[in-house]
């Protein structure tokens, strides 16, 4: 009553003001804390691939990136195919192509969402499931046979290749050229002349004279036109009578240099 009685008439006291400034302060701290969250803890996406096998104990390799024993899970970046081989002593080695397909939270624009404004993290998990065949032994018998037939295979193929070939640039079939006597060396040129034969002659002593080839004998300085080489001239045909002059007994003297014994008188 005293506090109404010293306040002056027509002043009253109002407090809505007051109270929207709260309220204001209010939403601006949770906006400023939102934001913080938001920034604090943004979204993400966190993609593994698990690869199993039946029996375990597999190597993997993902993309020819060795991964480790099955069953083991990698982690990966982007969606797509890819490479699995799966390696283990005594079963068949097993590769394959994988398809990773994207779920729709990874396609745009949602995949913007997912990565920077989901407060929390999201788990894309795939799984892939394989079974070996146990490896087949192939007897020794069937490796050599087969050896065999590869090395026969490989023979006829070089057989055919010398006996007849085809040219790599037109084409045809060429035949094999022969090979015979009159391909092999140099051709004899047909303006050759030949020397005559000419019968052995005889002194009268007995002894067979050097034959005289007839025809002019060339020089050093001509050239046979065939070959282009020089051709030496051949010594000088002996005298018989000169010979017979010269040496004791007349006779000639024979290759071997030593005189001959005269004859004995016919009785």
């Amino acid at each position: 009553m005293r506090a109404d009685a010293q306040r002056p008439s027509g002043c009253h006291v109002t407090a809505a003001p007051r109270s929207r400034n709260v309220a204001l302060r209010r939403r601006a701290a949770l906006a400023a804390l939102a934001l913080v969250t938001l920034i604090a803890s943004p979204g993400c996406v966190r993609r593994r691939l698990l690869v199993r096998s039946n029996p375990p104990g597999a190597t993997v390799y993902v993309d020819n990136q060795p991964v480790g024993v099955t069953p083991c899970a990698t982690s990966f970046t982007y969606y797509g195919t890819r490479e699995i081989r799966l390696v283990k002593a005594g079963y068949e080695t097993k590769v394959f192509n994988q398809p990773i397909p994207a779920p729709w939270y990874e396609l745009p624009p949602f995949d913007f969402i997912s990565e920077n404004l989901v407060p929390r993290e999201i788990q894309d998990y795939r799984t892939v499931n394989c079974d070996l065949q146990p490896q087949v032994v192939v007897p020794t018998e069937h490796l050599l046979a087969r050896a065999e037939e590869l090395r026969l295979g490989a023979m006829q193929d070089s057989a055919r290749a010398v006996i007849g070939a085809t040219d790599p640039w037109s084409g045809t079939f060429v035949d094999p050229a022969i090979v015979g006597p009159s391909t092999l060396g140099p051709a004899i040129p047909s303006n050759v002349p030949m020397p005559t034969p000419v019968a052995p002659q005889t002194n009268s002593a007995g002894v067979v004279i050097a034959p005289n080839w007839g025809g002019a004998v060339p020089t050093p300085s001509q050239s046979s036109p065939a070959y282009g080489s020089p051709t030496w001239p051949a010594p000088p045909t002996p005298n018989p009578s000169e010979a017979a002059s010269a040496i004791p007994g007349g006779q000639m003297l024979p290759p071997g240099g030593m005189p001959l014994e005269a004859l004995p008188p016919p009785q």
